[in-house]
């Protein structure tokens, strides 16, 4: 159960389908100007992607509840299951894509225009407090006044706990990346990235193949699939290839963002698969995305992240921590800072050894099956997976 666009990759993995949202709400909200503002974009992912499908998600998992045994895998912010498990017993597993959601007064993640990871641990819980009154602000009433239709008490700060399933927190992510913390849930475990790209058998394209075969490995500039408002990147992106004269390819389906012409060296290309693409390459600069991140962790090649808003900010810190490539604030991006950081990340060995060991340690199909044994074995307690 997801967003419209998603249905032919569903239906084709051979699952059943139901839509959470259309297409038309999706393109709603990756077009909208706030959702890549550092504060608004909260807002507008709460507001219009998760409280309008609350209801829908639960009476979609207590219809099958009441037809027989049921169990949910739901990611972090399907508040519709959670309401469901507290009222129904559901079994559920919370699936975190990424670590920004398991906070810390420890290894603190970092969040865009809230400055907290280096402060005391006391002022650090002052701050989550504050970050709390903010979020219950925008999302607890409406929440909580369906809980009440249903009987159920209302819930504040549900940011803090409440987001977790008691029965199992499961992070997509490895503990090299996000080290487990005193005070996360004792419920979580971490079984490592997924490594998925979009397709079950994916495969570059003829015009593709034929760039990569006519030159030098290029720079692979991507802002995101949903990146609607990235002219500003692709601009840089251009600017950085001339600088430092290697090839390019820009992986966006968006013509109108795009500069044009484009010089014989850099190629346009409207979807990529990047687990092929990033061996091939010499680099990747993105904006931060998981997924992206994790396929070039896989590839074992340098990156520089541009990162831009919600949980972009901690994927970049952590991944520069891991010394496999440079972050550049959304402020201060252009094309000349971009050709120095692309030449030091490309230019200085250490990043790409840094790389290739993180690359050795990742398996996508092991990760997969690590999470299908915790789903399994939270879901049907007892049962060998």
């Amino acid at each position: 159960m997801t967003g419209g666009h998603y249905e032919t990759a569903v239906r084709k993995a051979g699952l059943h389908f139901s839509a959470m949202f259309s297409e038309a709400d999706f393109n709603k909200i990756v077009e909208h100007p706030d959702l890549y503002h550092p504060r608004r974009g909260i807002q507008l992912v709460y507001r219009q992607m998760c409280l309008p499908w609350v209801s829908r998600v639960y009476e979609c998992i207590a219809e099958h509840a009441a037809a027989g045994e049921v169990g949910v895998v739901a990611s972090t912010l399907v508040f519709g299951a959670r309401v469901a498990q507290e009222k129904l017993h559901v079994p559920t597993v919370t699936v975190h894509v990424q670590p920004t959601f398991f906070r810390s007064v420890y290894e603190t993640p970092t969040y865009p225009g809230l400055p907290i990871k280096n402060l005391p641990r006391w002022l650090k819980r002052i701050l989550y407090r504050g970050m709390d009154l903010f979020l219950d602000q925008a999302v607890a009433a409406d929440l909580n006044a369906f809980r009440g239709s249903l009987g159920l008490a209302p819930i504040h700060r549900f940011f803090a706990d409440w987001i977790h399933s008691p029965d199992c927190a499961l992070g997509l992510f490895p503990p090299w990346f996000a080290p487990p913390q005193p005070d996360w849930p004792v419920q979580s475990q971490l079984t490592g990235f997924p490594l998925y790209d979009g397709s079950a058998a994916p495969s570059l394209s003829i015009e593709v193949r034929r760039f990569l075969d006519a030159g030098d490995p290029p720079v692979i500039f991507t802002a995101g699939s949903p990146m609607k408002q990235g002219k500003w990147f692709f601009e840089a992106a251009l600017e950085a290839c001339r600088r430092l004269r290697c090839r390019g390819i820009l992986v966006n389906s968006l013509p109108d963002q795009l500069p044009a012409p484009l010089p014989e060296e850099v190629l346009c290309a409207p979807f990529v698969p990047f687990s092929e693409l990033f061996p091939r390459s010499r680099g990747v600069v993105h904006h931060g995305g998981i997924g992206t991140l994790a396929l070039g962790f896989a590839a074992g090649i340098p990156q520089v992240i541009v990162p831009i808003a919600l949980d972009m900010p901690d994927h970049a810190s952590r991944m520069e921590r891991l010394g496999v490539g440079l972050q550049i604030s959304r402020e201060r991006f252009n094309g000349h800072k971009l050709a120095d950081a692309l030449s030091r990340v490309l230019g200085e060995p250490i990043f790409r050894e840094k790389a290739q060991t993180i690359s050795r340690q990742m398996n996508g199909p092991k990760a997969v099956a690590a999470a299908c044994d915790v789903i399994e074995e939270t879901l049907l307690p007892g049962r060998k997976p």
